[in-house]
């Protein structure tokens, strides 16, 4: 949320974007260091936003938003957001395609106007 809010994302390139599948987006080099994995026993369906990490506790600032269901993800995969609204823009992505701007809300402090 530290990254997102202080706008490490904005304007960054979406990495990945697989269209159809799934889209990543983030630089684990550019992250102020590696997190804590918690993997936990969600399932990853439309629209879920994970941690995208190589291995065990080496999450950065990359994660993925899963465009179908992805249960080979399900508890191999940090899970910690689901996208609410603009899924016609997600499925429109192509490579080269840049995040405008990412917004978070944690279920008490709203998001930016």
């Amino acid at each position: 949320m530290r990254l997102a809010r202080s706008g490490f994302y904005d304007g960054q390139r979406w990495s990945r974007p697989l269209p159809g599948l799934v889209l990543h987006a983030g630089e684990d080099r550019d992250a102020p260091r590696a997190f804590r994995s918690e993997i936990n026993e969600r399932t990853f369906m439309r629209g879920s936003v994970g941690m995208d990490d190589r291995r065990k506790d080496t999450g950065g600032s990359r994660f993925f938003i899963t465009l179908l269901p992805a249960p080979e993800r399900n508890g191999r995969r940090t899970l910690f957001g689901h996208v609410r609204r603009g899924f016609e823009v997600l499925e429109r992505l192509q490579p080269g395609d840049r995040i405008e701007r990412v917004r978070i809300w944690d279920g008490i402090t709203p998001p930016d106007p």
